[in-house]
Order: structure tokens, then C-alpha cells, then sequence
């Protein structure tokens, strides 16, 4: 019925059990289409993001216990402080250092001076070291050194105003008044380990004994500082030991920080875009209600109009074919003003930058192998306005961001918008300009680049993925294009699609990343696939082709929500068959796969496929 989501269906017959039976059939099995048939129209994205979260969920974990193992071995609270203290300790200890050895220097010249004034031979000095021989004195000096080692270290994480500092600096003072005390002790009930007790002084002055007890102090300072200065030294090498693995540490810590955002970036975009399908599923999934169940036909006086013989049926019919035609009509015209006609409409439903505008092209009849298969199509004056748009297109890429951009993902939002064709042309461009180019065919479900190419696809991409071969040995020279490679689709399965999505994927595009100056990806469109959302996550971003005259706006509004929503990053958008009036099924893109015009027809005249079956 015009203007209107219903439909009418009648059925005439002289036998009225017949008309209500073939009617009630009609009306359940459109009911049974709604409540069955649209069930699976988004069943499979939601089952597949299910089989992917456990995975990723186990990833998540294991790092996080990787990182938490870590910061625990290595006491490790904040990475980034943690690098300045260890060198700030390093320059506290090696001032630390300097400041006793001056001092050790100072206390040897003020010993060789009193022993000059006093007069006493190297014996007598020698004497005074038996005290190192006494065992009270050692176990002192032994303590006294574990407490200079781990007053030296906590110096250089605390201030003299530390409770800790304090209390080591109050034991500090206590052994070093015992050690002098025991000194005293040894010396005064010694005679002497070298000359006798005859030969020692029997008288001595004030000034003596004053002299002779500073040689002593000073002696025993001379053996403070020294274990304070190895103390600093041990202090220092464990530091220096601390800094010199530092930086491998710190490599460990961010990579694993950086796979953690990655995986748990990843598991929040299939989080959004299982609960993002799972609400258009069950927006789409509300049955068709039967507004009016089968009933027949009769007169003002209740009885059955019969049909007419052959001339009015045929009249009947008639209208009937009109009817549906002007249905149709009206249904196309509704579908034409959802399409975008122009850069402005884009404009007004988004605010993405709008990066080139590729003008249509009649005359870019795309053959079998010969597409970039030699220089002089590239370069004819009627391909010219095309790739200089796709080189404009390139270069404002290329200065998009800083650094420049090393890879990208070119998708479109639905079949039929030229998105192949700027992927080639785009890769061309680059080439041209002194980058070396791969082009990859992640379009999975119907690769064409190989086709429009003329080079073999046995292998590429998916045994990659699928038989871990390396990919040095898959990539393809271009014939006749300098800078420009290319990795084909290979052989693919209904299942290879999911390989998509795995850490074999990423590290692959690591590589190639590592391996060339640009890298494209040709991903099927984002209606249907997902493939492009997991492949833009591990790239600079997506850019999505608009087809002017082809693309619709709803389903452009409704995609381009979903991809933001699962965070994807988008360059921005090009504008594709510019100045061109072209409509769907046009034969100006030939490189997409038949198989979706004839998909996206059947979906605007389901209505006219389904009444067929009356």
C-alpha cells in the first residue's frame, strides 16, 4: 500500500475454504519470516564475538598478573618516578662517597701530624692497633659498620628529619662513644705490641695526653670513615646495579602496558558491538503484526462476490500490475532521496573532514589483468583528473598527522562505492611519490584484487594466518609499478574471516607495517562485515568511501554510530563519483563482486519477491 509499510494480499477463487486456507497459510508464513527468519540476520556477528571474548578476556588477565608479578619483584610503584629516584639516590650516595673520602683525606693528615708532634716511632703506632686484635672492640666496630651501611642507605631515601635517620644516627653515636671507651680501656692496659712498656713515655704532660688522645680519636675516625666509605660503596654499586637494569625493566613494563590497552581496547569494542548488534537485532526482530486476518468478500447483503469471467479478471489484473508498479515507483523514489547526492549532505549528518573528492570517471572500465598492468592507462588524459584527485587525496593523508601515516584501512559502508577502485589508485599514488606501498586484499569474502591485477592467487593472506607461512615469500611485485607490492586474499574459508581478530593478525601487520612506508588495507564494506573495525584498531585509522549517488544516508548514519560508538579511529571521509548522477548497479564500479547488487535488489523488492508466491 503506497506510502506505507504494509501489504495487501488477495486471493480469489470460487471455493471459499481455498481462499481462507491459501490466505491464513499467506499471513503465517509471514509471520513465521519475522519471527524466525530475521532472527539470524545478525545471529552470526554475535555468536562470533562471543567465541572471541573468552580469549581475550584470558589475555587481559594473564598480563595484568605479568604486570602485578613485576612491580612486586622489583618493588616497583610508579614507573615513571621510579627511574628519576633510582638516579637521584645514585647522585646522593656518590656525594655521600666524595664528602667522606675529603674527610678520610683530612683525618690521615691530622693522625701523620699529632704523631709528628708527639714523637712516637711506627712501633709505638702499631701498638695502638692492637686494638683492632681485641674481640670486644671488633664485635663493636662490627656493628658499628652495619649501622654506618644502613644509615647510608636509608640517607638517600629520607631527610636527617626521619624518625629512621634519627634512631640510626642516635646508635651511630652510642657504639662510636663505646668504640672510644674500649680504645681508652686497651690502650691504657696495654704496654705496647712492638717496644716495651720501658720505652713508652712513663711522664706525660697536659699537652701530651691532650695530643695523645687526639691521635687516638683521630685514629679511630680514620677507621669510622673508612667503613662509611666502603658502606657508600656498596651502597652505590647496588644502586648503579638497580639503574643498569632499569631500562629493561622499563622496556618489559610498558610493552606489557601497551598489549594491555591494545586487548582491553579490544575487549570493549566487542563488548560495545555485541550490545551495539544486540539492540538493532532487537529493534529488527519486532514481528510483523496482521493488521487484518483473511476474511472474503461479499455484497451489502452478506453474500459472496464471486469473480468475474475472464475480461473483467483480466481488467482486475490490470489495475492490480498498475498498482504494483506505482508501488514499486513510489518505493524508489523514497530510496532516492535517501541517497547522498553531494559532499554537503555528508557534511551536514557528521563532522568527519572531508579528505578528497574522487570525480566519476565513465571511461575507468576496469579488465582483467589489466588494471595498473602498465603505465599508459594510468597516465591517459581521460584517467588524468582521476589520479590527480587520487594523489591530492594521498598527500593530504600523508600530512594528516604527525608522525605520517603508516597504515590505513580504506572500507565503505555498504557494496558498490568505489572503495577497491581509490584503494589501488590511492596505493598507485603513493607509489609514485617515493613510498614503498603494500596493498593488502583483506576483503575476504570476495577478493578482487588479484583479478584486477592478472597476477595468481594460490596463496596469500589467509595461509598466512591459517599455516603460518612467511609472508616475504607471499608478497608480489606489481609489474611495471615501481614501490608498489601487493598480498592477495589466497584461498579463503568461511572461517577465516575470525583470523581477522587474533594476535597472529596484529603481529603480521607489525611486520608489514615495519617492512614498508605504507600499508592499505582493501576490507569489505562495514554493513555486512566486521573485519574492517578489527583491522582499524591496529592501524592509523579508516577512511570511509561515500558513493555520491549510490550511498544511502540512513545506513551510512547508522554505520558510522556503530563505529564510533566501538571507538574505532576515523581519518575522515572521501567523497567518491563526484559530478555524476550514477545509480545502483551502474557499471562505473566493476570491481565489486555481482553478488551484491543482486543482495541489496532483493532487499528493496522483497516485497514484490515475497506477493510472487501467491
Amino acid at each position: 500500500m503506497t506510502k506505507t509499510k504494509l501489504i495487501r494480499v488477495g486471493f480469489e477463487d470460487e471455493d471459499t475454504e481455498k481462499i481462507l486456507f491459501v490466505l491464513k497459510q499467506l499471513s503465517d508464513g509471514y509471520l513465521k519470516y519475522s519471527l524466525e527468519d530475521r532472527k539470524t540476520r545478525l545471529g552470526s556477528g554475535v555468536a562470533f564475538i562471543e567465541q572471541q571474548l573468552p580469549e581475550i578476556r584470558q589475555r587481559v588477565s594473564t598480563i595484568e598478573s605479568q604486570l602485578q608479578s613485576l612491580q612486586q619483584k622489583h618493588r616497583i610503584s610508579d614507573l615513571t618516578t621510579e627511574g628519576v629516584e633510582l638516579a637521584k639516590q645514585s647522585r646522593e650516595l656518590e656525594g655521600q662517597r666524595s664528602e667522606t673520602q675529603r674527610n678520610l683525606r683530612a683525618e690521615k693528615d691530622k693522625f701523620i701530624s699529632l704523631q709528628k708532634q708527639l714523637g712516637l716511632s711506627p712501633n709505638q703506632v702499631i701498638a695502638a692497633s692492637s686494638l683492632s686484635e681485641n674481640p670486644r672492640y671488633q664485635q663493636l666496630l662490627t656493628q658499628l659498620k652495619q649501622v654506618e651501611t644502613q644509615l647510608a642507605q636509608e640517607r638517600s631515601r629520607f631527610t636527617e628529619a626521619n624518625p629512621i635517620v634519627q634512631d640510626l644516627r642516635e646508635q651511630q653515636r652510642n657504639l662510636a662513644a663505646l668504640l672510644n671507651q674500649e680504645t681508652n680501656k686497651i690502650v691504657s692496659q696495654s704496654p705496647g705490641s712492638g717496644p716495651s712498656a720501658a720505652q713508652l713515655p712513663k711522664f706525660q704532660t697536659s699537652i701530651q695526653r691532650n695530643l695523645s688522645q687526639q691521635m687516638i680519636d683521630s685514629l679511630n675516625e680514620i677507621q669510622v670513615l673508612e667503613v662509611r666509605s666502603q658502606a657508600a660503596v656498596e651502597a652505590a654499586t647496588k644502586i648503579d646495579e638497580q639503574l643498569r637494569q632499569f631500562p629493561a625493566i622499563k622496556r618489559s613494563y610498558e610493552q606489557l602496558e601497551r598489549q594491555l590497552e591494545i586487548d582491553t581496547t579490544t575487549l570493549n569494542q566487542l563488548l560495545l558491538k555485541r550490545e551495539s548488534l544486540r539492540v538493532e537485532a532487537a529493534q529488527r526482530e519486532i514481528p510483523w503484526q496482521l493488521v487484518s486476518g483473511p476474511q472474503l468478500r461479499v455484497d451489502e447483503k452478506g453474500r459472496l462476490v464471486l469473480p468475474e469471467q475472464s475480461r473483467s479478471k483480466k481488467i482486475a489484473l490490470g489495475i492490480l500490475g498498475g498498482f504494483l508498479l506505482g508501488l514499486g515507483a513510489a518505493l524508489l523514489k523514497e530510496k532516492q532521496q535517501d541517497i547522498f547526492h553531494g559532499e554537503e549532505d555528508i557534511q551536514d549528518q557528521t563532522k568527519l573532514a572531508l579528505l578528497g573528492t574522487i570525480p566519476y570517471n565513465s571511461a575507468l572500465v576496469v579488465e582483467e589483468g589489466n588494471f595498473l598492468g602498465n603505465e599508459r592507462p594510468m597516465e591517459s588524459e581521460q584517467n588524468a583528473g582521476f589520479l590527480q584527485a587520487c594523489e591530492a587525496l594521498y598527500t593530504k593523508i600523508r600530512f594528516l598527522t604527525n608522525p605520517t601515516i603508516n597504515a590505513l584501512v580504506i572500507s565503505s559502508v555498504s557494496a558498490q562505492d568505489g572503495k577497491t577502485t581509490i584503494a589501488l589508485y590511492l596505493a598507485q599514488a603513493a607509489a609514485r611519490m617515493g613510498q614503498r606501498v603494500l596493498l593488502v586484499d583483506a576483503n575476504l569474502p570476495f577478493p578482487q584484487l588479484h583479478v584486477c591485477l592478472g597476477l595468481p592467487n594460490v596463496e596469500g593472506l589467509s595461509e598466512i594466518l591459517s599455516q603460518n607461512l612467511d609472508p616475504n615469500q607471499l608478497i608480489q611485485r606489481v609489474p611495471y609499478q615501481t614501490n608498489l607490492s601487493i598480498l592477495t586474499a589466497g584461498q579463503t574459508e568461511p572461517s577465516t574471516n575470525k583470523v581477522l581478530a587474533s594476535n597472529q593478525m596484529k603481529y603480521l601487520m607489525e611486520q608489514l607495517q615495519n617492512m614498508f612506508d605504507l600499508v592499505i588495507y582493501d576490507t569489505p564494506h562495514l554493513q555486512s562485515h566486521a573485519d574492517a573495525n578489527f583491522l582499524s584498531v591496529n592501524t592509523d585509522g579508516m577512511l570511509v568511501i561515500v558513493g555520491m549517488g549510490k550511498t544511502r544516508q540512513s545506513e551510512f548514519s547508522k554505520t558510522l554510530t556503530n563505529v564510533q560508538a566501538a571507538r574505532i579511529p576515523i581519518l575522515g571521509f572521501v567523497s567518491n563519483f563526484s559530478g555524476s548522477t550514477m545509480r545502483r548497479g551502474s557499471e562505473a564500479e566493476g570491481l565489486e563482486n555481482d553478488f551484491f547488487d543482486e543482495e541489496e535488489l532483493e532487499d528493496e523488492f522483497e516485497i514484490f519477491r515475497v506477493g510472487s508466491r501467491n
